[in-house]
């Protein structure tokens, strides 16, 4: 009788355990269709949009050092916040720094010092850039001296969606219901790979490997930018750089200078150039290197020139350097 009985516990047993296991693989089955779901569903909510800076439809977030501005603002087109999200793929880490629309800048096109919260209201009013963004993300850049990679401007409850996403990793809107709502509530330049790639990065961090700082706790934010940037591939290089001003405007190069050393490069000399130029160069005779690269990510206008090339301008100091810069008048505005 017990013989009989234990051996219908064994047999209920193995029943339970086999529809468990049905259960569960139905389950993955499910998630990962909501998944998939989620991010085919992005590829035809956001379609793949151009950089303000740029015509080209790369994935920014390929490269071991990326940027994404944040921008939550009202239905005025007035920042209310501003983070500057910076992921470091070798460190696998993710930087957010916090900066306040308050904050006052030179903006860039001449257009004097105004708070940083205003350039959005500004730049459209003025068709900046030909863009809305333009001299928002270009007033971002010449305050952090860093490359802005992607922008993505909300308000409201997408906005702090968004916040959940990247630092508690919660990846509710990637489900196939918030599309709908994301599309009334966000403008963005990210590509829909680029979204889903980055939500699994943040997905596998660790608590420790998030760090959010404020640019008021800063005396010298080039200080931390450089720290956050120490272990990519262009610090690596270490390529000295001479940057040279074209312009005859005096003090343009000094945000350069900054910008490249915040990269790890090492600038080797910053000079007035023999002569003005129209047009900006970078002069090389290795454009695949990642400091080239990135150089011109940074200024998308620079025509690129050999050594043997630039013998022919004059300009002596290029051999003081691995790459030189000469800005002409082409980007000048922008600085």
């Amino acid at each position: 009788m017990r013989t009989g009985t234990a051996q219908k516990r064994k047999k209920r047993s193995l029943y339970v355990k086999r529809r468990n296991k049905k259960v569960k693989s139905v389950l993955l089955v499910g998630i990962s269709l909501v998944l998939l779901a989620g991010f085919f569903g992005i590829k035809t909510l956001i379609a793949p949009a151009v950089s303000a800076f740029s015509s080209k439809s790369v994935n920014a977030f390929d490269k071991d050092i990326y940027s994404l501005l944040l921008v939550e603002k009202d239905q005025k087109d007035a920042i209310k916040a501003l983070n500057l999200v910076i992921a470091q793929r070798n460190d696998t880490k993710l930087y957010s720094l916090t900066i306040s629309p308050l904050t006052k800048i030179d903006l860039p096109g001449r257009l004097g010092e105004e708070e940083i919260g205003k350039t959005l209201e500004i730049g459209q009013s003025l068709n900046y850039g030909n863009t809305k963004t333009a001299l928002l993300l270009e007033s971002v850049t010449k305050l952090v001296s860093i490359k802005i990679d992607r922008y993505l401007i909300s308000y409201g409850d997408s906005f702090n969606a968004v916040q959940k996403s990247l630092f508690d990793k919660d990846l509710g809107f990637l489900l196939p219901w918030q599309y709908k709502k994301l599309s009334q509530d966000i403008e963005t330049d990210l590509l829909a790979r680029e979204i889903y790639q980055l939500a699994l990065f943040t997905r596998g961090l660790k608590s420790n490997n998030i760090e959010i700082v404020n640019m008021a706790d800063f005396a010298d934010l080039n200080l931390k930018i450089s720290d956050i940037t120490l272990s990519g591939e262009v610090a690596k290089e270490s390529l000295g750089v001479v940057i040279l001003n074209g312009t005859g405007v005096s003090n343009i190069a000094k945000g350069v200078s900054d910008a490249f050393q915040n990269m790890g490069m090492r600038v080797a000399l910053v000079a007035n150039a023999e002569n003005n130029y129209q047009n900006s160069y970078l002069i090389t005779d290795d454009a695949t290197t990642a400091t080239a690269k990135y150089l011109l990510d940074y200024f998308p206008e620079l025509k690129i020139m050999d050594k043997r090339q630039a013998s022919s301008t004059g300009e002596d100091t290029v051999e003081r350097g691995d790459l030189t810069i000469i800005l002409g008048f082409d980007i000048q505005e922008r600085l």
